[in-house]
């Protein structure tokens, strides 16, 4: 059990408003432990990335509201409020790309990294941060043989021939999301 989840399951806040990278995991985990554990706290996330995938994974691992760090402290208070009273928030930038991805009839899940687990996705997506296999592996206390099997898995699910063209797609993937 993480220290967060230790704090959370002990003080039971009402709202959690969680950055998806961790210094020391991963956020996506940390939803779904936290769903799992029965903890009633309301997760609303606060991002870096404003692409449909990563809310798609956090709304679906449970929390109820995704709005990027580039949204004014205003709307951040807005959305803290809907999700305490059990609404469900999502940035304007966020959900029109939810929504454009709907209409297209082509969901987030069908993004090739839709097919990767939520640990190969956030493996993938820490690759194009620039960390090392050991880093990652720290970092979601996990072994370097795990990480360099959930990398393995994410270069076989994404089609790419070499180690090199998994960190190439993972850094294009990094400034995509970041635009």
């Amino acid at each position: 059990m993480t220290e967060a989840t230790r704090h959370l399951e002990h003080y039971r806040p009402d709202v959690l408003v969680l950055d998806l990278a961790l210094p020391d995991g991963d956020g996506f985990a940390l939803i779904e432990d936290l769903r799992s554990r029965g903890i009633g706290t309301k997760i609303l996330v606060y991002s870096m990335y404003d692409d449909s995938a990563h809310a798609g994974r956090a709304l679906q691992a449970g929390a109820l509201g995704y709005v990027t760090k580039s949204n004014p402290t205003a709307e951040v208070i807005k959305a803290i409020c809907k999700v305490l009273e059990g609404g469900v928030y999502l940035s304007e930038c966020v959900a029109s790309k939810l929504l454009s991805k709907v209409l297209q009839n082509q969901d987030y899940g069908n993004d090739p990294r839709g097919q990767l687990t939520d640990r190969e996705f956030t493996v993938f997506t820490r690759l194009g941060e620039g960390q090392s296999i050991p880093e990652i592996a720290e970092a979601l206390d996990l072994s370097v043989k795990t990480v360099e099997t959930y990398r393995r898995r994410a270069k076989e699910k994404l089609g790419c021939d070499t180690v090199d063209d998994l960190l190439r797609s993972s850094i294009q993937w990094r400034e995509a999301s970041l635009g």
